[in-house]
């Protein structure tokens, strides 16, 4: 039986190139970032395969990264609020188990 693998996506326009910079852009980031991992762990499901896309999001910088950066870009978000500092403990904690040099890591937490 003939299953898709991957989904692909014909359309006219490219908006992952984008010269903007607004919290919408960081937002739709993050949220096809949870899609994608969505449709893998559905997958793994099929397969038998074990895999937790909590886990799979709490230690990917990219989506930690866009997070914080719709965070700050947010008029209406508290810097202190607990759920940004907890986005900023996890995006460290990931940025430092990248498989960099350490002044890469580094430069790259700064």
């Amino acid at each position: 039986m003939y299953q898709p693998l991957a989904c692909y996506r014909v359309h006219d326009n490219n908006d992952s190139l984008q010269n903007t910079v607004d919290r919408a852009r960081f937002d739709k980031m993050s949220r096809y970032f949870a899609f994608k991992l969505d449709y893998f762990a559905e997958r793994c499901r099929m397969w038998g395969v074990a895999f937790d896309p909590v886990a799979a999001h709490n230690h990917s910088i990219w989506p930690l990264e866009c997070r914080l950066f719709a965070d700050k870009l947010s008029p209406d978000t508290d810097i202190l609020s607990r759920v940004v500092w907890c986005n900023l403990y996890r995006a460290l904690k990931a940025c430092m188990s990248l498989p960099l040099a350490l002044t890469n890591r580094m430069l790259r937490a700064v």
